[in-house]
């Protein structure tokens, strides 16, 4: 089978939002630009990402962020959304998902019984608990809801309909639309953890404040009095609110986002490590190169030859 060589272009797809490919054959590592949606066909894909190979099965998906290192390993159709990730970055009502959308993750569909409705004993994803436990009812067809995976695969098709005046923004809807519905399964899940409080919409929507906060000052040296400031708790109840909510550290997600950041970075030419870590907030180059390939899956100086 042969194999599907790719250029890593810093250029967001030609300004192209959201682009779509059927796919055979191994695909070589390849340092993402976009986030993307793998989608198999009949058989199942093996997907290299983080240092560990997993298989996503025929009726299920995985989203990738930008920025992470992901090589594909299987002979057998796959099809691919890239998208720039922007339209959920900076889309306020997606901000308390955000941490939880920097790992990739496995989707799954929940069992549906005969009247579509789903089983709340799915399986969860392999890597964070998004399972499609909530339907988007009355998009597409009267009366029937599509899943997660159904919603992707419509997603996809819709790019092969003729272009019309606004089939662009039809597509950021949907993907829109899908997100909501993974949002509303990962905040379910979330909201099981112990984090000795009741889950209410003011506690998403301060833990928003947070995430926004962070990802718009990521290049400056930060405190944790700052980011409790933004989301109007006290230091202390902030740091333990956020780590019950999302299961990492603040300084784990704020060292998340500036590794991503130093990602993009790297794919410019010119641009050497020193320089991606000192704009993206880092102030040690051990710690730098630490985070980087835990985040992004290589060291920077490898990450480079992505370009």
């Amino acid at each position: 089978m042969p194999q599907i060589m790719r250029q890593v272009n810093t250029e967001t797809m030609d300004n192209t939002l959201i682009n779509v490919r059927l796919t055979e054959g191994t695909m070589d590592e390849e340092a993402l630009v976009n986030a993307k949606i793998i989608l198999p066909c009949d058989l199942p894909v093996k997907v290299y990402v983080g240092g560990r190979v997993v298989t996503v099965d025929d009726k299920e998906a995985m989203f990738i962020p930008p920025g992470t290192v992901i090589g594909i390993y299987s002979s057998y159709k796959r099809r691919e959304i890239d998208f720039n990730f922007d339209i959920i970055k900076q889309e306020p009502s997606f901000s308390f998902l955000l941490p939880v959308l920097m790992t990739p993750f496995v989707i799954k569909d929940a069992a549906v019984n005969k009247e579509r409705i789903p089983e709340k004993k799915s399986p969860l994803g392999h890597i964070l608990p998004v399972t499609g436990d909530k339907k988007a009812k009355k998009i597409i067809k009267e009366d029937e809801p599509l899943s997660p995976i159904e919603m992707i695969g419509f997603i996809y098709d819709s790019s092969e309909k003729p272009e019309d005046t606004f089939s662009s923004l039809k597509q950021v809807i949907l993907l829109k639309t899908l997100f909501i519905m993974l949002g509303e399964d990962a905040l379910l899940a979330l909201s099981g953890k112990d984090t000795h409080e009741k889950i209410s919409s003011e506690m998403v929507n301060r833990l928003s404040l947070a995430v926004r906060f962070i990802n718009s000052e990521y290049e400056k040296q930060i405190t944790l009095d700052d980011i409790a400031t933004s989301a109007g708790y006290a230091r202390a109840h902030m740091s333990h609110v956020f780590k019950a909510f999302y299961g990492i550290s603040l300084f784990d997600y704020l060292n998340s986002v500036r590794a991503h950041a130093a990602a993009k970075l790297l794919l410019t030419p010119g641009t050497t490590p020193h320089e991606a870590a000192e704009k993206s907030g880092f102030t040690s180059s051990s710690n730098f190169n630490r985070v980087f390939k835990d985040v992004c899956g290589c060291a920077p100086r490898e990450y480079m030859k992505f370009r």
